[in-house]
């Protein structure tokens, strides 16, 4: 799993990982060997902080280059939804988004939310939503954790919970510092074709329905 340092969604390499040869740029100019990484956004519960981050990974142009991006995904601990040749990665980008979950000066717990690989982004229109849900906690089994794709156009998503209440992710404008809350909707570096919300649900409650309301 990636490892997060520091604060939860802080990114760094594997602990003891070996520096790469020089990256290479990919279709778009980007660094074949290194994601984009950003954090969807952040939050505490029960004395614990948790977040929601992101990798991008540029499209290889030819077979030498998706070996190396598929070792420095491995190096990651990330394995590319393919058929496991590295073949299957040239043209096409990669996207993971997990889970961060680190209590007191225990080590950083990181899940799987979802991730493919594609030849293009996902690009959803008008109220088109995909939900991903995930507990919060590591030790817990309540989908209390909402993380979803939406349109670059949607301005506010509403989650509601199986006790009947309901949580709000408006849209962040772009640069704004991310501080730990229960929902936001970010537009995320290296995704330009969809933006991402979480919601994160109150007390014990679990996911229910979530929709885009404006």
């Amino acid at each position: 799993a990636v490892v997060a340092g520091g604060t939860v969604g802080a990114v760094t390499a594997l602990p003891g990982r070996e520096s790469a040869a020089p990256a290479e740029r990919g279709v778009g100019g980007e660094l074949v060997d290194e994601p984009v990484m950003a954090m969807v956004g952040s939050g505490t519960r029960d004395g614990a902080n948790w977040s929601v981050n992101t990798q991008v990974w540029p499209a290889p142009r030819d077979r030498s280059e998706a070996v190396r991006q598929m070792k420095a995904m491995a190096d990651w601990g990330l394995t590319p939804v393919t058929s496991g040749s590295p073949s299957d990665l040239i043209g096409r980008t990669s996207y993971f988004i997990y889970r961060a979950f680190k209590k007191g000066d225990s080590k950083p717990t990181l899940r799987m939310v979802t991730s493919d690989t594609v030849a293009a982004l996902p690009r959803p229109k008008g109220t088109e939503i995909h939900v991903f849900l995930k507990p919060l906690a590591p030790d817990d089994s309540t989908q209390n954790l909402v993380v979803g794709m939406v349109a670059r156009t949607a301005r506010q998503v509403t989650c509601h919970w199986k006790d009947g209440s309901a949580t709000t992710a408006d849209l962040a404008p772009d640069d704004t510092p991310i501080r730990p809350s229960n929902a936001a909707i970010r537009s995320i570096e290296g995704f330009p074709t969809a933006n991402w919300f979480f919601c994160a649900a109150p007390g014990g409650t679990a996911y229910q329905s979530a929709e885009v309301t404006r």
